[in-house]
């Protein structure tokens, strides 16, 4: 029988390993997730409205009560965040 001997039966230690795991979609929705401050800043108006609408209706809430106001939020808002 012929044995191998220069075949390592060891795994890689956890330090070598970490290099093999792609940690670039955790750095980009970190970045995405830090501008949101900015892209909410850039859409006050539009918050501030909808906040409003929310708050006159507090405890009797119903289905679409403020969709209109939070359609020109949300549309204001993936606009910011397509500036980038």
């Amino acid at each position: 029988m012929n044995v191998n001997k220069n075949i390592s039966l060891t795994s890689p230690s956890f330090d070598d390993a970490w290099h093999v795991i792609d940690m670039d979609p955790v750095r980009r929705a970190r970045a995405r997730l830090s501008q949101y401050p900015t892209w909410i800043a850039e859409c006050s108006a539009e918050a501030t409205i909808y906040a409003k609408c929310v708050i006159n209706v507090m405890g009797g809430v119903k289905k679409d009560q403020c969709a209109e106001e939070f359609r020109q939020f949300k549309h204001c808002f993936r606009r910011a965040a397509g500036k980038r």
